[in-house]
């Protein structure tokens, strides 16, 4: 998945303060990266901090970047592509349809009826 610029920016500002040889995010048994574990508990830190009380995890979070990538209108193939998925049947498991999704819907149909 290719990182947003502004994430990228602040990866670079961490790696300045905490310089790793092999890995940016290493575990304290160095040479080895942070276990996944690891990760969720720092996602359930940061949403305890944040105040977000729903059961959110990482796959949670990767289900949420692919429906935003569909509202966006990015291209199911593509997106299929950047999950690694090798079936477009998997793909389509993360997508459903939002309030805003559906408010969009209605908006093309009504210019779609007025065109002549």
């Amino acid at each position: 998945m290719p990182l947003p610029t502004q994430t990228l920016d602040q990866l670079r500002a961490y790696w300045l303060r905490h310089p790793s040889k092999t890995w940016l995010f290493p575990s304290k048994e160095c040479p080895m990266p942070i276990t996944t574990n690891a990760v969720q508990r720092c996602l359930k830190a940061t949403l305890w901090q944040s105040q977000i009380r729903k059961n959110v995890t990482c796959h949670t979070l990767r289900h949420s970047c692919a429906t935003h990538l569909v509202e966006a209108g990015v291209h199911l193939r593509v997106i299929q592509a950047l999950l690694g998925h090798k079936s477009i049947h998997t793909t389509f498991i993360y997508m459903h349809l939002t309030q805003g999704t559906m408010v969009d819907v209605q908006a093309k149909i009504n210019e779609v009826m007025r065109r002549d």
